[in-house]
């Protein structure tokens, strides 16, 4: 497989942890308090930015509002057509690492450094519940649509497992000795994957929750995995400083991406967004967001 790095786009003055491609427009955030936005069509900077009070560990994009969570605990919600904050939600007593919207159910949820997940109706913000899962961290969710199941990614290894009309847990597992760092579902099999702090990349059975696969992916701790959008392809970025693509179905290893041979990161890659089947973008500590084409 052939990958040839295509665009880098720089601007960003500290590391960049979080990208996600939204229609024609990248955007990105990271230590330095900015979110700045990108276009996917000239790769250079938009006009449009954000700017908040402290680093921004995540971000969330639905159809009318921008949903930022920093490293001071706050959530910024920002209105996409009038460009300005509509609210500041004080929701966690340290960083907030994971936020998910959904529109289904009429939630927006918040998992911060304290262990803390919150529960907000999206609709009008108004505060649900809140519920401490965690001595550490809170990583990730996913929202299983057609069991409409909450799982969350634990900083000590721990998938829990909710039920979202009354938010009971109904069931958690180990996933590994460290912090849970993604959870996707797969797009043709009944299987979780996992990743996280080891470096692995684990295959749970969707019903039982037992383990059936792992592997040494990385050599240090693995943020993010995704897939790309004909669902063939799967690229994983570590704190090793490279990108590893893989075909979906095996999860056979067809390219990995590096300083050396493909004028990769030069420190750690905390993210990867897909925008087709064939190019994606990552970015990482060296502020640097570098846009990848592969070869068909």
């Amino acid at each position: 497989m052939k990958v040839e790095l295509i665009a880098e786009l720089s601007g960003h003055a500290a590391p960049v942890y979080v990208i996600q491609a939204d229609g024609e427009s990248l955007y990105s955030a990271g230590s330095e308090r900015i979110l700045a936005s990108w276009s996917i069509r000239l790769n250079e900077a938009n006009p449009f930015s954000v700017k908040a009070e402290s680093g921004i560990y995540c971000f969330s994009i639905s159809e009318s509002f921008l949903i930022l969570g920093c490293s001071s605990g706050n959530v910024h919600v920002i209105d996409l057509e009038a460009k300005k904050e509509i609210k500041n939600l004080k929701v966690h007593k340290k960083g907030v690492y994971s936020i998910e919207l959904i529109v289904e159910k009429d939630l927006l949820i918040t998992g911060g450094g304290d262990g803390i997940v919150n529960f907000f109706k999206l609709s009008s913000l108004e505060f649900i519940r809140s519920i401490k899962i965690s001595s550490l961290k809170i990583r990730t969710f996913l929202f299983d649509k057609t069991h409409e199941f909450l799982y969350v990614g634990c900083g000590e290894g721990m998938v829990r497992i909710f039920e979202l009309d009354y938010f009971n847990e109904t069931n958690s597992f180990r996933a590994s000795k460290e912090s849970v760092n993604e959870i996707i579902k797969h797009p043709s099999k009944p299987l979780l994957i996992t990743t996280g702090k080891d470096g692995h990349i684990h295959f749970w059975k969707e019903d039982t929750l037992e383990k059936i696969r792992s592997i040494a992916a990385h050599n240090m701790t693995i943020y993010k995995l995704a897939i790309s959008p004909d669902n063939k392809l799967a690229a994983s970025v570590s704190r090793d400083k490279s990108i590893k693509l893989w075909e979906v179905d095996s999860f056979d290893i067809l390219k990995k991406i590096d300083r050396r041979t493909d004028k990769g990161h030069t420190h750690s890659v905390n993210d990867v967004s897909w925008i087709s089947k064939n190019e994606f973008f990552s970015a990482g500590d060296d502020r640097i967001i570098r846009r990848w084409k592969i070869e068909e």
